[in-house]
Formats: C-alpha cells, structure tokens, sequence
C-alpha cells in the first residue's frame, strides 16, 4: 500500500473512494498462469520452455549482473509484472479531461425522461420480486 493508502492508485481515485467507491484488490495469481506452478511446501516453482538462444541470452545477462539464472528471471518478472500493475491500475487523462470528468459528477445533466421511467419500472419489478421471495 502507498503513503496515501491508495494502493498505488492515482489521485482521481481518491475522489472516487469518498464518494462511495471502494478498490476491490484482484487475485495476485490470474488463473491463466495458476496451471503454470507447482506448488511444494511453501516454495512454488514457475516453468517456462524458451528456445536455446533466449536461453543463453538469460543465461549471459544474469551472470552480467552477478546473480544467478534464478535470481535474475525472479527479478526480471517482478520487475516487470510490477511495471504491467502500475499502468493496469492507472488511468492518465489531460487536466482538462479531469476536470470535465469531476464536474460532470458532482453536476450531472438532468435524468432523461425515458429512463427515469426504466429505472422506476425496474424499482417495482425488483421490489415484487423482493417481496414474493421474503414469503
């Protein structure tokens, strides 16, 4: 978590969470790579099959760096897979777009008559189907 208690998220999100909105954390391990690991112990093992010139290149570039093929390909990922969270989780707009996006929030346009009617049909049709489950 940030200094600002926002998980890294930018200052419109701030605006968003005290007006209501929450941040909802995702799963750290998407699904897409869970089939991936190996789970043993506490440890877990990540495998990947890669041809034997990016091999030797990995190879080359962690003992460039004095680590270990290990080392290096754990601080290569995170170091990417931080960099893919940051930009996942943050939305960049101009000051001006900001500013109309906050003031079209804090003052929207009046409700079109058509769907204030939709949203008090739905209203009605939710609370009969609230009252015909309670009894």
């Amino acid at each position: 978590m940030c200094q600002n208690g926002t998980h890294g998220l930018s200052p419109l999100n701030n605006y968003y969470q005290g007006r209501g909105f929450s941040w909802v954390p995702v799963d750290p391990i998407p699904p897409s790579v869970k089939y991936m690991m190996n789970t043993l112990g506490k440890d877990t093992r990540l495998v990947a099959r890669v041809d034997e010139e990016t091999q030797r290149l990995i190879a080359h570039a962690a003992e460039l760096t004095g680590r270990s093929l290990s080392q290096f390909l754990i601080y290569a990922a995170k170091k990417e897979a931080q960099e893919a969270e940051r930009q996942a989780l943050q939305i960049q707009v101009s000051r001006q777009s900001a500013d109309l996006m906050l003031e079209l929030l804090d003052n929207p346009e009046p409700i079109n008559p058509k769907l204030r009617e939709a949203a008090l049909n739905h209203r009605k049709l939710a609370g009969d189907f609230k009252n015909r489950r309670d009894q």
